[in-house]
């Protein structure tokens, strides 16, 4: 909703400043030779809104392509983040995220075991990295483990009587919530950022 209403916000000053230039200002000129100095003068609604488009314009490629405050919702992550918690999304952490799509366009560093990331695959995800391309996966008795070291805190919700063993694709990693919130396996170009602690 905050998005959608600083596009709103951006849109309204684009059409205020674009109709004084394209339709008023000819008029106002041309009135200016007769009626002195005054009327060339661009009213006090389009500096207005000459301001109002210089701010929203940056606030939304710091939202959409350094920062974005995030609200935590659940307690997924816990002891870390919390529901009611105020964090920090960094999106440039690991490249350039489109801000329509929530691709990634391309990265520059990739995430790390243990890193707390956001991602959008179906729905916002806020979940631990615990393996990457090419790490072997193995789960037995509700426990997980990764390249034969066991995860420490996660416990996985089945009973697995024989051990299931898989590699993570290239391409992808796993992720992992603190609590029996579930294991995600999502692509590479899902994640959109790195969390930062919470502040709030």
């Amino acid at each position: 909703m905050y998005t959608v209403t600083l596009f709103i916000l951006l849109s309204v000053a684009i059409m205020i400043v674009l109709i004084e230039r394209i339709v008023v200002r000819p008029i106002r000129l041309r009135l200016a030779e007769h009626a002195g100095a005054w009327a060339s003068r661009p009213p006090f609604l389009v500096d207005y809104a000459r301001g109002v488009f210089w701010l929203l314009s940056i606030m939304l490629i710091l939202r959409f392509f350094l920062v974005q405050p995030i609200y935590i919702q659940t307690n997924d992550m816990q002891p870390e983040l919390s529901r009611g918690d105020f964090t920090l999304l960094e999106r440039y952490a690991y490249g350039l995220v489109s801000p329509v799509s929530g691709r990634s366009w391309w990265h520059w560093q990739e995430p790390k075991i243990n890193d707390l990331v956001a991602a959008f695959d179906n729905k916002w995800l806020v979940r631990r990295v615990i393996a990457l391309p090419g790490d072997e996966i193995t789960q037995l008795h509700h426990v997980l483990y990764v390249n034969g070291e066991a995860v420490d805190g996660v416990t996985l919700p089945v009973d697995q009587k024989r051990a299931d063993q898989y590699f993570i694709p290239a391409e992808h990693v796993l992720l992992v919530a603190n609590t029996k919130a579930g294991v995600n396996l999502v692509p590479r170009t899902a994640i959109i950022g790195r969390i930062s602690p919470a502040f709030w």
